[in-house]
């Protein structure tokens, strides 16, 4: 059976209540470094190695991936159906303070519909899991011991152990 390993990225700006910044931007803390190189160094100790590492186009997920692919000496490989779902313009986000933006996030998944856009730049919920759809229809092109780096609300909309 093949085995295929999903990481979620280490902690972000955006997670520790930083200054709003478009999705694709937003980069580790030095707690996300940290958490990083600690999750290697676990992965060493598995005694396993990779075949293949992705990451999404997400910063912070490069930046979690880095160590990884250092110590292996394998390249970086994006792979766009690992992009977290975008639910908010950066514009409209770019300016309000963390409570206002966790309250505008939290008043999103009350009221959306499948196909609404938040705005310029934002996915619909239906597009993101359109791309997770894709990548499940994908999963079996993966060579074992394939090794991807991703977002933690992307990851859970997987099937995993189905």
């Amino acid at each position: 059976m093949k085995s295929l390993y999903f990481i979620r990225h280490g902690e972000s700006l955006a997670n520790a209540g930083g200054t709003p910044l478009p999705n694709a931007d937003i980069p580790l803390t030095e707690k996300g470094h940290t958490q990083a190189k600690d999750r290697l160094a676990h992965w060493q100790r598995l005694g396993i190695h990779p075949s293949r590492i992705y990451h999404s186009a997400m910063l912070r997920t490069q930046q979690t991936a880095l160590p990884f692919c250092q110590y292996y000496d394998m390249p970086t490989n994006t792979l766009d159906l690992l992009d977290e779902l975008n639910a908010l313009a950066f514009d409209v986000i770019k300016d309000i303070s963390v409570d206002a933006h966790r309250l505008m996030n939290a008043n999103w998944w009350q009221t959306v519909e499948p196909d609404d856009r938040h705005g310029v730049g934002a996915d619909s919920f239906g597009g993101f899991m359109k791309r997770v759809d894709t990548f499940i229809g994908r999963i079996d092109g993966f060579d074992d011991n394939t090794l991807f780096f991703g977002m933690g609300f992307g990851l859970d909309c997987l099937p995993i152990g189905s």
